[in-house]
């Protein structure tokens, strides 16, 4: 069923309204019609009974009834009343009507009961005779010396003519209103046609811009609201036009942006199928090449358990996560990005290929460990020989096997730290937690250190949490993180310093705090002191026998129990090292 256009509804809500309010009008006039006539009928007949007292007072009082007759007759004539004379008894002394039995008893009748009261009686019936509805007025006739009753006179008059009359009128008021109410659809209809006409262009020009079609305007001119909307929608057809186009212009940047790039890029909905990607990803594919991956589920694409668990892990922690995935031969690290732009949910996926780089790890590592591994037997032959020599040497000459010494002992420095970096570097190194005594880790810390706090008088001094007894830790790589640190704060340290250790534990990890009262490290090196063989005073680390590798060792193994380090320092005042370990 086709709905109505905006002229019929307005057509059809004037009709309704027009003729609601006809009809109201219509009765409403029609009622105050009919008492005002009534009411002019009434009086009209009291006006008829003063009339007809002056022609018939003398012929009462003289008792020529025939004579009364004819006058009543007379005036009935005349006037198209119903003209009735009464005794004082209520006894019908003579009627214009000829059906009337006079020396009829009357007198309870209504109006003529009340006429014998002394008032105006006035009774509204159906005549039994004639049928139909009549109004009787009858007024009392006194004897002027005495004021004694002396008759009545009753004038009555049918509704006919009333009934005529105000038909007439009502007929007139119908033809008027029916004339005006046809005068208003038709203007109506004018009406919302001048705006539906505009409404509908409005809406087809609109209907276009919908489809596309930004080039569709709407023309005619108007200084109403209807031509304020006109104006509008043409404008914001070239907003949309414009719009469209920079948008057109963005898709095509972004689409050779993903085309050349070497990593394969691509975008998941909230129901995990693909919305955007570029040609690395099909190369990724395990379907055929030719196919076009839009709107597949990715695991249709790419089937990979390590895939499939981190796009679970970023739906469910909404966050970005990266984990290196295996696909086929080669290694990628996926990086993966939650966007959360209601209603838009999407998962932005990355593959960088880091196939050759794990490769070249890998032979850096093995080299890395076989070089030193070639290298600590020559070291510990050079070390033993030299320190034989010095049993030997005169005073003068030992000072030069020292020099020998010292740096075979910092080549072994070196060797240990870069094996340690080596191991803690490996894809495949884990950490082995187990529960640690604290005291006991703290007793060796003072053992390896004794002498060398001694040779500068530093108070090393501990301030751990009394609730504190074990941590889970690894016990290995925590051992070497203390011995790397404190080996700083006492390298870096002033004669008769101070070095403070803090262990303290709040709801969900181990706060480890290693405080000093060295020289200090300026901010222009603090962002690079966890830089591998990076020094902040290269004569004065090669002095102390630093090799470089000790902080970037610490922070290798805080990352690798998922922990954090910062680090905050004065020249002059000291340097604050603090690490989190989340509680396992």
């Amino acid at each position: 069923m086709n709905k109505l256009g905006l002229t019929w509804k307005y057509f059809f809500y004037y009709l309704l309204i027009s003729v609601s309010l006809s009809v109201l009008i219509i009765f409403f006039t029609f009622q105050e019609l009919k008492l005002k006539a009534t009411a002019d009928l009434k009086q009209n007949l009291l006006n008829q009974c003063f009339n007809t007292e002056i022609h018939v007072r003398h012929l009462l009082s003289e008792v020529r009834y025939s004579d009364l007759k004819q006058e009543v007759d007379l005036i009935s004539n005349r006037t198209g009343y119903r003209i009735s004379i009464f005794d004082s008894s209520g006894i019908l002394l003579t009627d214009s009507k000829q059906q009337a039995e006079e020396g009829m008893n009357l007198r309870s009748l209504t109006e003529i009961e009340l006429a014998r009261k002394g008032y105006i009686g006035v009774d509204t019936r159906v005549d039994t005779t004639y049928h139909q509805e009549f109004m009787f007025v009858a007024m009392p006739l006194y004897v002027k010396d005495t004021g004694e009753l002396w008759g009545i006179i009753r004038v009555s008059s049918n509704f006919d003519d009333l009934n005529r009359k105000l038909f007439l009128v009502m007929r007139n008021l119908i033809i008027i209103t029916a004339v005006l109410i046809l005068l208003v659809l038709l203007f109506s209809i004018y009406i919302s046609r001048s705006f539906s006409k505009p409404i509908k262009e409005i809406a087809n020009v609109a209907d276009s811009i919908g489809k596309g079609n930004f080039q569709a305007r709407i023309f005619f001119k108007r200084k109403d609201e209807i031509g304020a909307l006109s104006r509008s929608i043409n404008e914001m057809s070239t907003e949309l036009q414009q719009q469209f186009r920079r948008l057109k212009l963005e898709r095509e940047e972004l689409k050779s942006i993903l085309e050349s790039m070497n990593d394969a890029i691509m975008v998941l909905d909230k129901n995990k199928r693909i919305v955007l990607y570029n040609k690395e990803i099909v190369k990724l594919s395990i379907l055929d090449k030719s196919f076009d991956l839009f709107n597949y589920y990715f695991w249709e694409v790419i089937r990979n358990k390590q895939l499939d668990d981190l796009i679970k892990e970023i739906s469910t922690e909404k966050r970005d996560i990266k984990k290196e995935i295996n696909l086929e031969d080669r290694t990628y690290l996926a990086s993966g990005s939650f966007i959360n732009e209601p209603p838009r949910q999407e998962i932005v996926i990355v593959f960088h290929d880091i196939t050759e780089l794990r490769r070249l790890e890998q032979i850096k590592n093995d080299f890395v460990a076989n070089t030193t591994h070639e290298l600590k037997t020559p070291l510990t032959s050079i070390k033993g020989f030299a320190e034989t020599l010095q049993l030997d040497l005169p005073e003068n000459q030992k000072r030069y096997v020292e020099i020998i010494l010292r740096n075979v002992d910092r080549l072994n420095n070196i060797i240990t730290d870069l094996l340690s970096i080596s191991q803690l570097e490996r894809k495949e190194s884990k950490i082995n937690l187990s529960e640690v005594d604290i005291k006991d880790v703290l007793e060796n810390i003072i053992t390896i250190f004794s002498e060398k706090l001694k040779q500068k008088d530093i108070n090393l001094n501990f301030h751990i949490d009394e609730n504190i007894k074990f941590i889970e830790i690894d016990l290995f790589w925590f051992e070497q993180l203390l011995i790397n640190l404190i080996d700083n704060a006492i390298k870096y340290n002033v004669p008769e310093g101070r070095i403070d250790l803090k262990l303290r534990q709040d709801e969900d990890s181990i706060i480890l705090i290693v405080e000093d009262t060295g020289i200090g490290i300026s901010k222009d090196h603090l962002n690079r002191i966890f830089e591998r063989f990076y020094v902040v005073n290269k004569s004065r680390s090669r002095k102390q026998g630093g090799t470089g590798l000790g902080l970037s060792i610490v922070k290798h193994i805080v990352s690798l129990h998922q922990g954090t380090i910062e680090v905050s320092s004065t020249v002059g005042m000291g340097t604050v090292f603090t690490i989190c370990f989340p509680k396992q």
